[in-house]
């Protein structure tokens, strides 16, 4: 774990407009983590999975997405005093108890998710977890692992979005 301090940043330039810029001598200890995928709490926050980023020239940001902006009420140039610590998570983010059961059940699916790539993991972990209601959520994996099963574990994200479409409930 490493803690650190900096000032909230907004760069309209920037994919990623509101960020912490991440200082060198923490980027020293995270590359001896040997990861990308970090746990950070910002001003004694509840932890959240996080990367970080790439900026240019050598330097990296942990970006700071609108949800978290506002539970924290963090404003361009606020101070963010930073905990960081190693994600040890399987996937770098929560897995939904819904999908972790549907995976359980279903030998193939589970084959078929794990031989994705970490990141594609992620992004339909996030599809699952994003909705709030748990009839919503085994509705989502359901569609991801028939979506998986269906082309034989070649992920589609158009098609997929259209599948969600199609089989509403």
């Amino acid at each position: 774990m490493i803690q650190f301090s900096a000032p909230l940043v907004y760069d309209d330039q920037q994919l990623y407009s509101y960020h912490i810029l991440i200082p060198n001598h923490v980027m020293r200890w995270i590359r001896t983590l040997n990861t990308k995928r970090l746990m950070c709490s910002i001003n004694g926050s509840s932890e959240v999975h996080t990367s970080y980023i790439a900026a240019g020239q050598g330097r990296f940001f942990i970006k700071v997405n609108k949800e978290l902006r506002s539970t924290l009420d963090l404003s361009t140039g606020c101070k963010c005093d930073v905990v960081l610590s190693e994600d040890q998570s399987q996937y770098g983010m929560p897995c939904p108890v819904e999908m972790e059961e549907i995976l359980h059940q279903d030998p193939e699916a589970d084959l078929y998710f794990h031989a994705l790539s970490p990141g594609k993991q992620r992004n339909l972990l996030y599809l699952v977890n994003k909705a709030r209601k748990s009839d919503t959520r085994i509705h989502r994996a359901i569609v991801i692992v028939e979506h998986l099963k269906e082309r034989r574990g070649d992920l589609n994200f158009r098609i997929l979005n259209q599948d969600f479409k199609d089989k509403k409930r």
